[in-house]
């Protein structure tokens, strides 16, 4: 492929974007995440003009910290703990919905100052934190998700994590398959994740329950790595500076632009009468998954060169050789900067479903609260070379289907803990497993689904979107029983091949299909629904009369 029919399919900006106010009945603090962004081009600079050797705080070994965890670590205090328990306790019972929750909204008349002098650690110094000791296992998710989000508000501006528009990440295994890596995002799986950036200024990640083994941290300091290279690699070094690299967007693309981005790895901050920082920026999986772009006579991207290859096998290197390594417990909170540190995880094995501990409770499965919080230009933020630099929630992924900013308090369908958004709803909405079966040598499924105050018959659609991407589900259909009574009941039959790996198949599918259902008629409908802890299935109208219809799958009535 020519240089020139690459350059022919880029969308390049020229310029930053200047701030708009966004539709505060859809984003209540009146921002809009920008989304992924290709840098501005003209801003890129040579790596002739990239610096030999950082100095400074942002360069730090991990020895240092290994033998002094006072630098970086903090367990709350009694009195810390007290005064983030009332400011969730407040804002829980104002009624106000966590989209709503702000730093006015969240006081901390003596932590706030902690955590303005944290905010400057992240953004200009060492870029990592460590909280410890918040009694998430005595809170529950609702209480621990407020707590959280409260104090993220003191150090940024919640960005979206997906194109769903969720600003409150679930860092858990949801049986995707890791080899799929053009279609699943790895935080989803349990697999090995590389040293990598994620979408934002800050990333923060509250621990809720541990893994049986794995599920490890490590970071670096990405000034020394970068050090490193310059004086052991600087082929290397030049390779990484170098616009030549494309990013899979992963499907999550708004209109108007390519499926994969053009981009560097490292940048230079554009602070012409300053003295510009090194930023970087990448994933190395968002490399290695844009073959289905990289082949064929549609080809739209060159294939990864062998020098390219090589510079991601030695940073990678690099980076595991230098890194500090950390292990989470249930109530710490990691804080990172993604403008200065690389971070990285190891694969993970959770409990078996049923096991018990010491106390005779059933061990949860690893789960981890994710937010991507945005620290803007005006609020001491970086000088990004990047279109949306000047916005307020600048970064994340931009919500595609045009919905409200979303707080899912846990994965609905993963977890036997009620999401209960609304005490006062005015409809409530629930699904439960109910029964297995064989037919023609296929694995059936059946999921019950019931619903007061609401129209939940749109749902069909979503579950057969979510069936298109697994290739063990066969078919999925849906029924729909009117009662007598009025009562309705809607049953979802799912064909699976059998194999060794197929609950969970279901158990991935039904999860992508319930969560974007709930979604859609939370936000939609305008309606905030108490999402119901599962039940037992109901044989109590067995013999009820009843209009039993069969639903086609339907058009997505809410996309653009």
């Amino acid at each position: 492929m020519s240089p020139a029919r690459i350059e022919e399919t880029i969308q390049e900006p020229t310029d930053f974007f200047e701030p708009k106010p966004a539709n505060k009945a859809i984003f209540h603090d009146g921002f809009k995440t920008s989304g992924q962004q290709a840098p501005i081009y003209s801003l890129v600079q040579p790596y002739e003009n990239f610096p030999k050797e950082i100095t400074g705080p942002t360069v730090w070994k991990a020895a240092e910290f290994r033998a002094n965890p006072e630098r970086w670590t903090h367990h709350f205090t009694e009195e810390e703990v007290a005064e983030i328990n009332s400011a969730a306790d407040r804002f829980i019972e104002s009624g106000i919905p966590l989209t709503g929750i702000t730093k006015d909204r969240f006081p901390l008349p003596k932590l706030s100052s902690r955590m303005q002098d944290l905010k400057k650690i992240l953004v200009d110094g060492q870029g990592f934190f460590l909280f410890k000791g918040l009694p998430v296992t005595a809170w529950g998710l609702q209480k621990s998700a407020t707590a959280y989000m409260g104090l993220g508000t003191h150090l940024g501006y919640f960005t979206s994590q997906n194109s769903r528009g969720h600003v409150l990440g679930h860092v858990k295994d949801l049986g995707e398959d890791p080899t799929q890596t053009d279609k699943v995002r790895i935080y989803r799986t349990n697999a090995r994740q590389y040293f990598h950036t994620d979408a934002s200024d800050l990333v923060g990640l509250l621990c809720m329950a541990k893994a049986m083994e794995g599920g490890e941290s490590d970071i670096v300091s990405m000034h020394h790595v970068f050090n490193i290279l310059q004086r052991d690699h600087p082929d290397v070094a030049k390779t990484l500076c170098e616009p030549i690299w494309y990013l899979d967007r992963k499907g999550e693309v708004s209109e108007g632009q390519k499926p994969w981005i053009r981009a560097s790895v490292f940048y230079m901050e554009h602070d012409p009468q300053g003295t510009p920082r090194l930023y970087g920026k990448f994933d190395p999986m968002n490399v290695t998954s844009l073959a289905r772009y990289q082949t064929g006579p549609d080809a739209q991207v060159p294939p990864v060169s062998e020098a390219q290859r090589k510079a991601m096998d030695v940073l990678e290197q690099v980076c595991l050789r230098e890194s500090l390594h950390m292990i989470l417990a249930p109530g710490d909170i990691q804080l990172l900067s993604n403008a200065q540190v690389f971070h990285a995880r190891t694969a993970y094995k959770d409990y078996a479903p049923g096991t018990r501990d010491e106390n005779g409770q059933l061990r949860p499965r690893r789960h981890l609260m994710r937010l991507w919080l945005s620290v803007p230009l005006d609020e001491g933020g970086w000088k990004l070379p990047y279109p949306d630099a000047k916005l307020k929630k600048r970064g994340g992924i931009q919500d595609i289907l045009g919905l409200k900013s979303h707080f899912p308090v846990h994965e609905f369908g993963s977890s036997n803990q009620a999401a209960q958004f609304d005490r006062a709803a005015p409809c409530k909405i629930g699904a439960t497993y109910r029964v297995k079966w064989w037919e023609n040598a296929l694995r059936r499924y059946q999921t019950e689904f019931r619903s007061t105050g609401t129209k939940t018959e749109n749902f069909c659609h979503y579950f057969y979107e979510a069936g298109k991407g697994s290739g063990a589900l066969v078919n999925i259909q849906c029924f729909k029983d009117e009662f007598k009574s009025g009562k309705i009941r809607y049953l979802v039959d799912w064909s699976i091949n059998a194999s060794p790996g197929e609950w969970q198949d279901y158990k991935a599918v039904r999860t992508k299909a319930l969560d974007k259902w709930q979604l859609a008629i939370q936000t939609h409908e305008h309606k905030k629904c108490v999402i119901e802890k599962p039940w037992k299935a109901d044989r109590s109208d067995a013999g009820e009369k009843k209009k039993h219809t069969r639903l086609p799958g339907i058009k997505d009535p809410y996309a653009k």
